[in-house]
């Protein structure tokens, strides 16, 4: 293969890669003053990995196993645990590890799209700089996830895939742990595996029974890997189960959704008493009380799904426009692909053209079920990085004879509309920050030093600065309610210590109650810094606390 100065691709395989590692050591010391900065910051899914990292640590197999979150993340998460006071810090190395992955993988995505090492080089700057915000925003797996599919997309793009097993088997070993990671790993892997080697023999770029052995080591050895954790959740669930979260994920959006197509889990507004054991239902909400519904059942249904899927694709259209802050990167993919002119032989000589495919089945995956929020779709940014690098240098002129400037122009353009987005997200992490774990950091010390302990549910309030003061204090947390008219409503939760909004409704009801106790004396000095305050806890007093140790693995952030 000849790159665009008419130099031989061995050139390009050396000198691209070597410019393109230096993002990754500039990369790695800004994710440590950025993880440093966002040390508090914390996610309700977060809360979920981490309190499951807990387990594994504790050897509480039981209570570690979920059907509704994938375990890499907590494994990864657990060795640091003993090291750190603070759970939030032992969390932050693996996420930081994620973002150094997520760069590699769109390297090697960038590479097996054959761009040339000019584009390959400033995309790793952009994606260096992009994964930095991601990494802190929340805790979660998707950045993890994002870094082991693009280094397994990328070997399924590689015009070396359909002829080495040993590629063939490490991409597939790559699907696996992408799988243990999220579970959408799963359907994508086979997807992104049987489309490429369908395109590829349609291209006739190689023969349909090469693309076929060739789709069918991946996808062995992607179930090496899955297929142990598949097991486990299985004998865990009593029935054959790959993940409980993609029904789950269908149930919110089901025709009881409130408009537009809401995101109803029963852990955060209703009442409920954990496993024992566990701090929330959260970390495994495979058996709670979801509605769940089959577009088959009925005509309306039916009717439903299809509204689901529409909004979809409007939402998921809208976020990927997002990735870059000129919208290029989504327009790019589709013009490649279907710009007039194109013809076969286009799609053979030039693989950025086929960056659209990973994308599409991406975000097909989403369209039935709930696919609102945007890092479900970070698998999807080499791609688009890809497709914009790709298109911009095709049109500033990718043959031997033409300007420079053109092309510097294309690489500015490209690098403006990713820089315009990179510099939202740092200003996102900058301007609001989640102070809700320093605020519930700072009633748990309030708790603490009133002895006060015991479990705790609140009403009218945003449930998760709830589920973080549970979190923080190692004690079950039985649920928020937000729609709760009565004193008996609240009750009902039987929490040893209720959190209400002060001057609610909710704490005027509660305040003539016999059968609970209002804690302002106990927990500040005086009223006027208790009224400073925008929560009032009330004891339970027919609720006897639990032990301090009987949740196990509280955690002792300040």
């Amino acid at each position: 293969m000849i790159d665009a100065d008419g130099k031989p691709a061995r050139s390009q395989d050396w000198v691209g890669p070597r410019a393109a590692w230096a993002a990754v050591l500039v990369q790695a010391p800004l994710l440590a003053i950025a993880g440093w900065r966002a040390k508090e910051t914390l996610s309700c899914d977060g809360v979920s990995y981490i309190r499951l990292a807990m387990y594994y640590r504790s050897g509480r197999w039981d209570l570690a196993v979920s059907g509704y979150w994938g375990p890499l993340l907590s494994w990864l998460i657990a060795p640091w645990l003993p090291l750190f006071d603070n759970p939030l810090h032992a969390a932050r190395i693996p996420m930081a590890l994620s973002a150094v992955l997520f760069l590699l993988g769109a390297i090697f995505v960038m590479r097996s799209l054959e761009l040339d090492r000019r584009c390959v080089v400033l995309g790793a700057w952009i994606v260096a700089f992009y994964s930095i915000p991601w990494s802190v925003l929340f805790i979660g797996p998707d950045l993890l996830l994002s870094g082991l599919i693009g280094c397994g997309m990328a070997g399924v793009l590689s015009r070396r895939w359909p002829d080495s097993r040993r590629l063939q088997l490490g991409t597939g070993a790559l699907f696996g742990l992408a799988y243990l990671t999220k579970a959408v790993a799963l359907p994508f892997a086979f997807l992104l595996t049987g489309t490429i080697a369908a395109f590829a023999s349609f291209l006739n770029l190689v023969r349909p029974g090469v693309a076929a052995r060739a789709a069918g080591r991946t996808l062995l050895g992607t179930l090496l890997l899955a297929l142990p954790w598949i097991s486990v959740l299985s004998v865990k669930y009593g029935r054959p189960v790959l993940s409980t979260s993609a029904a789950i994920n269908h149930a919110i959006v089901g025709p009881g959704a409130p408009p537009p197509l809401g995101l109803v889990h029963p852990v955060g507004s209703t009442y409920h008493i954990p496993e024992p054991g566990r701090v929330t239902a959260w970390e495994d909400p495979s058996g709670m009380r979801y509605a769940f519904w089959s577009p088959l059942e009925s005509l309306a249904n039916a009717r439903h799904q299809l509204r689901v899927i529409g909004g979809n694709v409007l939402t998921i259209m809208a976020i990927l426009g997002t990735f870059d802050g000129l919208g290029l990167a989504l327009a790019a993919i589709i013009l490649g692909f279907l710009l007039p002119g194109t013809s076969l032989d286009a799609l053979r000589r030039e693989r950025w053209r086929w960056a659209i495919l990973p994308v599409a089945l991406l975000s097909s995956i989403y369209l039935p079920v709930f696919g609102r929020f945007p890092w479900y779709y970070l698998p999807a940014f080499p791609c688009l990085l890809a497709g914009a690098m790709g298109l911009t240098w095709k049109l500033a002129g990718d043959g031997p004879g033409h300007s420079r400037v053109s092309r510097a122009v294309a690489l500015c353009l490209v690098a403006t509309s990713f820089g315009i987005s990179t510099a939202q997200r740092v200003r996102q992490v900058i301007e609001f920050p989640d102070e809700r774990f320093k605020a519930a950091s700072r009633l748990a010390t309030r708790l603490r030093a009133a002895d006060l302990s015991g479990t705790v549910a609140a009403a009218d309030l945003d449930p998760w600065r709830s589920l973080y003061l549970a979190f923080i204090m190692g004690v079950p947390w039985h649920g928020n309610r937000p729609d709760v008219q009565t004193a008996e409503d609240v009750l009902s939760s039987h929490a040893a210590l209720i959190v209400v909004s002060r001057g609610g409704e909710i704490d005027g009801l509660l305040s003539r109650r016999s059968e609970v106790t209002d804690m302002d004396p106990l927990l500040f000095h005086s009223s006027a810094e208790a009224r400073r305050s925008p929560l009032r806890f009330y004891r339970n007093l027919f609720v006897t606390p639990p032990d301090r140790t009987g949740s196990e693995g509280a955690s002792r952030a300040p």
